[in-house]
């Protein structure tokens, strides 16, 4: 059902109300594609997202949760995990917030998780992998989510959310 509401969100964004069946093929990475732009979908419990494009784009988004603090040796580079072994209770939030501007720029990469999310990290609204810059980061949230959109260069952004159970 969440997949679903991904590509009722995408639908939503390149036709607008109409809501058309969305046309997508994928890369041989497994990254979607469609004519004229790329895009890029995410799900997590209650809530779906895509980002489109005219340039490389990723998005990811998560429910906000309490995350065990194991997942943090995996996920944060050096510099992020001192930080999140000083946080306390706001840890789980900043572990979400670096999880899914990870993923986001995975997925733009086109490597997925399998491309080493400790070896990404933000700076000034900028990602670097190994330290070369790779794109430019742009988080949105609320109360029940955080997400995060990562775009291979400057561009202004218009992000819809649909809550992936419609009623």
């Amino acid at each position: 059902m969440q997949g679903l509401a991904a590509e009722l969100a995408l639908s939503y964004a390149l036709s607008g109300e109409r809501l058309l069946p969305p046309e997508y093929s994928r890369f041989p990475d497994g990254r979607p594609v469609i004519e004229n732009g790329y895009i890029s979908l995410s799900h997590t419990r209650g809530w779906a997202v895509c980002a489109f494009s005219d340039s490389p784009v990723g998005v990811d988004i998560e429910a906000l949760r309490r995350v065990r603090g194991s997942v943090a040796r995996r996920v944060l580079c050096q510099a992020e995990l001192k930080a999140f072994e000083r946080m306390g209770e706001k840890s789980s939030r900043f572990l979400l917030e670096r999880w899914v501007m990870k993923e986001a720029f995975l997925k733009l990469k086109g490597t997925g998780l399998s491309g080493g999310m400790n070896r990404v990290f933000e700076k000034d609204a900028s990602v670097f992998y190994d330290g070369v810059l790779g794109g430019y980061v742009n988080f949105y949230g609320d109360d029940g989510f955080i997400g995060c959109v990562v775009t291979s260069e400057r561009t202004e952004l218009r992000i819809r959310t649909l809550p992936a159970e419609l009623k």
